[in-house]
């Protein structure tokens, strides 16, 4: 059952991909299910990257407001719920 769910992992995601985590769960001596198949979603999902700090220049100055009114004068006529 646990070599089905192994080779189950290599059509989801290819063999590559499990044979670089079959590998790497043997340098670990942790050779299980569980830790073949998370490996293989570590290495099929990759963490996105950190976020990049935003230069200053891009800062706003002054919060927009939010007016929804604007809609209503849009419309030609104000709008009552």
């Amino acid at each position: 059952k646990a070599f089905v769910e192994v080779l189950l992992a290599a059509r989801d995601h290819g063999m590559d991909i499990l044979e670089t985590a079959c590998a790497m769960a043997l340098e670990q001596r942790t050779v299980t299910v569980t830790v073949i198949l998370n490996l293989v979603h570590r290495l099929a999902h990759p963490l996105p990257p950190p976020p990049q700090q935003t230069p200053e220049a891009l800062h706003l100055k002054e919060e927009p407001t939010a007016d929804c009114s604007r809609y209503d004068t849009l419309r030609g006529k104000p709008y009552v719920h």
